[in-house]
Formats: C-alpha cells, structure tokens, sequence
C-alpha cells in the first residue's frame, strides 16, 4: 500500500474510533421498584418475551430483543411495554441512540420480504442472514450491512450505539471472532478488537474505556473481560475466569456485571413456573473496582443492563431444553444486596485481574 493510501486507512480509523469515545447520552426516569420480601428480583411490568438474550438501556426505557418474534420492544421503569421494530429476523441485540434503534441479527431463523438494498452484500444462504439494521424511531428497519456466518461459532451477538448523531455503531461479530467499528451510512467496517483467545459475545462502555466479554466455550472457565483503550482497541486489563460469558454491563462506578446463562454448578430451580423439566441455573457475576467478586444465581440470566442507577437483566432468556411456543422471558430489577459469596468456576486456580 502506498503513503497516500496509508494515510487515506489511518483518517478512516481515526474518524471510526472517534465514534466510540464517551458515554453515550442516557436520560433516567421511573418510579424506583420494589422487591418481594426475600427476593432480589423484581419484575418490571407483567409484558413475557419471545425469548430476551440482549437487554439495553436508554433515555429511560428498556430495550429486549426478541429473536423468535423477529422484533425489538421496549419497556418502560413502570412496565409499560410496547414493540418498537418488527421484521428484523432473528434479532440478536438492539440499541437506542440519538433517535434511532440499531439492531444485529441472527444466523438463526427466517428472512422475511425484506425488499433489500442492492448495494447491500448478500450471502450466499440468504436465510442465514446476519445484517446490521439500522431504523429511525417510527420508520422501517433498514439493513445496512451483513456479515458472514458460519464457522461454527454462531452469529452477531451485540450492537452498541454511536456517542454522536451519524456515528460508527460497534458490532460483535462472533462469527469472525471480532469487534467491528461499522460506518452507519455505508457499512463498512473495521476491526477494533480480536481476543487472543475465545471470542467476544458483548460490549459495553465504561469509565474505563469499552468492555467486552469473551467466552471460550461450553464447560471453560477460561472466560475473560477485556478493558480496551476506545480509540486504537489496545488492551488495558483484562479480568479472567469466567464460566461462558453471556452479556456485561458497567456501572458509572466501573462496576462489572457479567451474566451467566448456563452455570452447571448453580443447581436448579424446581419451580414449575420455570418449565418442565426444572430450569437449570445461570448466574450474574459482579466484579468491583478492586477485584473482588459477588454472585447472585437465577434462572437464565443473559441479557443486562444498567440504568437510572439500578441494574436489570433478562430471567428464563432463552428456551431452555425444548421449544416453547409461547413467551415466557421477563424483565426483573437485580437488588444489589442479593449478591454473596460463591464461585464462578467449580475447581481451579484464584481468579484475579491480570
């Protein structure tokens, strides 16, 4: 490549990584809730979900993705609930910033008559699709770009917004095993971050500068979260340890909180409500800033999200065991005197930063 087309690459990036400093504006409203006697979990609203891998949080509502309904809905702090996109196929994460709603989609499911873009790639089995959608608030989902599935690893897992109007949109693109830095308006992208090890499955702004999550597969405690510098994606720290990541969100205090979905030494709740045969058990991890490490176990925890100053997470997220042809996913606000002592890994070596 000559000088010119190097100095054309380095703008590019520079323009790209200028997108994803900051915090992204959030504006928090809601009545606080309030939990049963002895439960850390109080549930928002009495709206069900087709399933709820991702949660997020914005100008003071609560964002689900739902992959069987093929929409993203919403939840107000008082449980109002309303669906915000429809027809985006197999959604696997949505995010809500400066007006518009960004979502990633899945390698699973169907692909609707989408009426697609011709300058918009597609792959080879369309109904594999991954794309990312981009949709102003009131307006159709647009697919901006798509991405290659396969390999074995699944499909795009997180969308985090830009910090300004217009801006780059990051994207966790497992199945090339990356982060992506993606330009709304054109789809393309850049690589921000590949793990040494594992692959990434969620992203998430902090004090510290962006976290992501990487598990390394079924029965591992070789889970890590990453602290990257936001503007070249060099790592800062990482914490290791962790039993297949699902999400994380970060507190303004730089709390870290990591769930868990499939736990196999959390036990099992033997609740009928949770489905038949008992619902094995997940659990979220919350990491301080010195390290040290609470737990709260629940019934598949994957989606979460910290906002108004209270965290909140998705329970029963995706369908355990066998298809389930009715919604049964919910919303619940984590009391943080839930978490305790425990262990995030069954054997092994102390678990600290490195």
């Amino acid at each position: 490549m000559g000088e010119h087309g190097m100095r054309r690459r380095a703008s590019r990036r520079a323009v790209l990584a200028a997108g994803i400093l900051g915090t992204a504006l959030t504006v928090g409203v809601g009545q606080p809730a309030v939990a049963a006697a002895g439960s850390p979990l109080t549930r928002v609203g009495t709206q069900s979900f087709y399933d709820a891998p991702d949660l997020s949080y914005a100008y003071g509502r609560l964002y689900v993705a739902e992959p069987r309904a093929n929409r993203v809905s919403s939840l107000d702090l008082r449980g109002r609930a309303r669906v915000e996109v429809t027809e985006v196929p197999s959604v696997q994460a949505a995010d809500r910033s400066f007006g518009r709603i960004l979502s990633v989609t899945g390698a699973r499911g169907y692909v609707p008559d989408l009426d697609l873009d011709a300058s918009v790639p597609q792959p080879p089995d369309g109904w594999r699709a991954s794309m990312l959608f981009v949709n102003p608030l009131g307006q159709k989902a647009k697919p901006v770009t798509t991405f290659r599935t396969g390999g074995g690893r699944g499909n795009p897992v997180d969308v985090l917004g830009p910090t300004f109007a217009g801006g780059p949109v990051l994207v966790v693109d497992r199945a090339a095993g990356v982060v992506r830095l993606v330009e709304q308006q054109t789809g393309r992208s850049l690589v921000l971050f590949r793990p040494p090890t594992g692959v990434p499955v969620s992203v998430a702004r902090g004090p510290r500068g962006l976290y992501v999550a990487v598990s390394a597969g079924t029965l591992s405690d070789a889970g890590a979260v990453y602290v990257l510098n936001p503007v070249d994606g060099r790592v800062r720290s990482v914490v290791k340890g962790f039993f297949d990541p699902s999400q994380l969100t970060v507190a303004p205090d730089g709390t870290i909180f990591l769930t868990q979905e499939w736990y196999p030494w959390g036990g099992r709740i033997d609740d009928p409500a949770y489905g038949d045969p008992p619902c094995a058990c997940g659990q979220i991890v919350r990491i301080a800033g010195d390290g040290s490490r609470s737990y709260l176990t629940m019934a598949q925890p994957s989606g979460i999200a910290w906002g108004d100053g209270r965290l909140f997470a998705t329970q029963n997220s995706t369908s355990p065991w066998y298809f389930r042809p009715s919604p049964w996913s919910q919303v619940v606000q984590v009391d943080l005197a839930g978490f305790g002592p425990g262990s995030s890994v069954q054997t092994g070596p102390p678990l600290s930063e490195s």
